[in-house]
């Protein structure tokens, strides 16, 4: 836009310094620390030796309470009080290779998790070690390796540990995931633009990156088109094509449902169709004129999601405001669409 003629936009200036706060007033805030680790009671029960000496077999065992208690929301029930209620059941090595059995003890233990584990192949000792949930009786994790000689019992038992925590704590290790998204949009002008442009849609379409760094963490890049008409007689029309990138945290709230605070930042290029010299009724026709410019934008929003096996449904409310060089466009948008995950790093854990 020149800067002789001034679009009706430029020429209001009221309340134009309360946009800002307002805005970031009403920004949800977006905690990424909200995650949270419950303690888990892990029993490990003697490993069984199977061709080999128990000295190796007692050896991995240790190995494998060392690497477990490294794992931060583990507690390690103590030897001593595994040993005794072996005793009181009157129990030998042999029996606790039975699951059922293991199992019987971690909840005699009040253990979450029991881990049991065993070294066979003389020729080329072989560590398997399970986790099994107490409360199901369930197989939770399977992790079976080459220990080979003794020196690398505790670099095998390290990746062993690694691999279980995945499965005790995913939450810690969410894949990353990569969605493509569009929806359909209806945009309800306020301030200064209420007066200028009616009710308007658009679409938009976007690509999002889940669990960036941080788990439930989305980052995001977003275009599209909102057409809004003009409701003056020296106004004909409003295009806005935002471009943005965004940030939310995604947090589950009930039967998959989730709900994502989000953050917005970029540019629009903002084309507005109007007469800047006047139009007088019955004198005369409105002659309009095409002005494009560039403005940044700001915004915050809310989603609610379910996620299904293929697309999956969200609802977006949001507030964006671009900042023209004399006046604040305010946007209060309600965005129906639904996302399609692409790619995923996860790899299935071995059970």
């Amino acid at each position: 836009m020149n800067a002789v003629k001034r679009s009706p936009l430029q020429m209001r200036e009221r309340g134009r310094r309360l946009v800002l706060p307002f805005l970031l007033s009403a920004v949800l805030t977006i905690s990424l620390d909200a995650q949270e680790d419950f303690e888990r009671r892990v029993a490990v029960l003697d490993f069984e030796a199977v061709g080999v000496s128990q000295d190796l077999a007692i050896e991995a065992q240790h190995a494998v309470e060392r690497a477990l208690y490294e794992i931060r929301g583990l507690q390690l029930i103590e030897r001593g009080r595994i040993d005794l209620i072996l005793q009181e059941q009157e129990m030998q090595l042999s029996d606790l290779a039975d699951q059922d059995t293991a199992v019987r003890v971690g909840r005699l233990l009040a253990a979450n998790k029991v881990v049991t584990g065993v070294v066979a192949r003389p020729e080329a000792p072989w560590l398997t070690v399970k986790v099994l949930d107490v409360e199901t009786g369930v197989v939770l994790f399977v992790g079976d390796a080459s220990i080979g000689r003794r020196n690398r019992i505790d670099e095998v038992v390290r990746k062993l540990a690694r691999d279980a925590e995945k499965i005790l704590f995913p939450e810690r290790y969410a894949p990353l995931l990569l969605s493509l998204g569009g929806c359909a949009q209806m945009a309800v002008p306020f301030t200064d633009l209420a007066d200028l442009v009616t009710v308007g849609a658009g679409a938009s379409a976007y690509v999002d990156l889940e669990n960036l760094g941080v788990n439930n963490l989305v980052c995001g890049f977003r275009t599209g088109l909102l057409f809004l008409l003009g409701q003056t007689d020296n106004t004909n029309y409003l295009m806005s094509i935002p471009m943005s990138v965004s940030t939310g945290y995604r947090r589950d709230v009930f039967n998959s449902v989730f709900v994502q605070p989000t953050l917005i930042a970029g540019a629009a290029t903002n084309i507005l169709s109007w007469d800047p010299d006047g139009y007088v009724v019955g004198f005369d026709k409105p002659v309009y004129e095409v002005e494009a410019e560039v403005v940044p934008l700001v915004g915050a929003g809310i989603s609610i999601g379910y996620p299904t096996r293929s697309w999956n449904p969200k609802v977006d409310i949001e507030a964006l405001v671009m900042f023209e060089r004399n006046a604040s466009i305010i946007l209060l948008s309600l965005n129906v669409g639904a996302y399609k995950p692409i790619y995923s790093s996860r790899e299935e854990p071995k059970i």
